[in-house]
């Protein structure tokens, strides 16, 4: 919104004072330095939920504060970020040069430029698309993590996804993604337990997405729920748009998604829990 556009618009509705200077917050997290790379899991609890919808968006908002150096990785075998983020590259001949996967092109030195030329997208950040299974994806991951300190893996549901364990074991954030609810809260409770067993929460981030308008649930009352930082995201028709743009959406929304993003990129947040 330009900067006039947005006085006027406060000077209407007081509102939206707040969100300005929320989402101006939650800018400065997203573009504060970090000391090392950081690879981000978004998984679904069920599947259909909008966990790749979730990742996409927050791979958005990454990118648009770090410029390249964020790439989504799509491990969902439905591969939704392709439709979400544009046409996917076509990737063959880098996993081949990366030496990921056996192919007739050899395994060869590449160049940063090189790489996020064949990684590019329209819409800002990276994307790799290609069906991976466990093994690929953590050999893919530990290549690129060199030229993306950033990763933001769609692993869509816990039960569906093949290269979910490599995922999981690559991470060091998790955002965990379901319904805003009772059922999806539950939903996203049980999947919770369930992933406990397999890697530690500390870093943990739940975002409960509103099927519809009329949903009442705060931030601070997902958190008690869950017992773990949580964002509420606003039902907002423009997430039906292709590809996405942050620009399109609602700006409920858009700091919502900034939240998420932020949070989900700091060290352990258990003081986030009310």
């Amino acid at each position: 919104m330009h900067p006039l556009l947005r006085i006027a618009a406060r000077a209407v509705d007081p509102r939206l004072t707040a969100l300005v200077r929320d989402e101006r917050g939650h800018r400065a997290a997203l573009s504060a330095p970090l000391p090392r790379g950081v690879s981000i899991a978004v998984v679904g609890m069920p599947s259909g939920v909008g966990a790749s919808t979730t990742a996409a968006l927050v791979a958005l908002a990454l990118a648009e504060h770090r410029d390249e150096h964020v790439l989504a990785v799509d491990a969902d075998p439905a591969g939704g970020l392709g439709a979400l983020l544009g046409p996917p590259p076509p990737s063959a001949e880098l996993l081949a040069r990366l030496g990921v996967r056996k192919s007739t092109v050899d395994a060869l030195p590449v160049g940063s430029r090189w790489v996020r030329q064949r990684l590019a997208t329209t819409a800002g950040p990276g994307l790799l698309a290609d069906g991976l299974t466990a093994a690929e994806y953590a050999a893919a991951v530990g290549r690129l993590r060199r030229w993306y300190p950033v990763l933001v893996t769609d692993a869509s549901s816990t039960r569906h996804a093949p290269a979910l364990p490599g995922v999981l074991r690559a991470a060091d954030r998790l955002v965990v993604v379901g319904g805003a609810d009772a059922w999806g809260i539950d939903l996203v409770r049980r999947g919770l337990r369930r992933l406990s067993a397999l890697v530690p929460l500390e870093y943990a981030v739940c975002a409960l997405v509103c099927g519809s308008p009329g949903v009442r649930l705060s931030d601070r009352d997902a958190s008690a729920e869950l017992g773990l930082p949580a964002r509420v995201i606003p039902h907002d028709p423009a997430v039906a748009t292709r590809p996405l743009e942050l620009a399109a959406l609602a700006p409920r929304t858009r700091v919502a998604i900034f939240a998420l993003a932020a949070a989900a990129m700091r060290a352990p947040a258990a003081e986030d829990v009310a």
